[in-house]
């Protein structure tokens, strides 16, 4: 990626985590204090059921992993997993 693309995506996050951050302000997540979120055992369907249906500010954490592209973590209902180091004696 060019260091000029990568700086737009800089950028067009920043202004998504603003506006995260200012949804936050009104109104709780629905993963707030709720630790199937971080547990690696967690029923996928069923985060992405209550992310879908019981959380306000789902708009703005979707629009913020789009943009900032997280490399791991539960953002608006969707996983993102840390990528596997590659193996480089195989």
């Amino acid at each position: 990626m060019s260091s000029e693309k990568h700086a737009d995506r800089h950028v067009h996050a920043s202004d998504a985590y603003l506006a995260l951050q200012r949804a936050r302000e009104k109104w709780e997540p629905a993963c707030a204090g709720d630790s199937r979120f971080t547990d690696d055992d967690a029923d996928r369907s069923e985060l992405y059921e209550i992310c879908a249906t019981k959380c306000r500010i789902r708009t703005q954490c979707n629009a913020y992993a789009e943009r900032a592209r997280p490399p791991a973590g539960i953002w608006a209902g969707h996983f993102y997993t840390p990528l596997e180091p590659r193996d480089e004696t195989a």
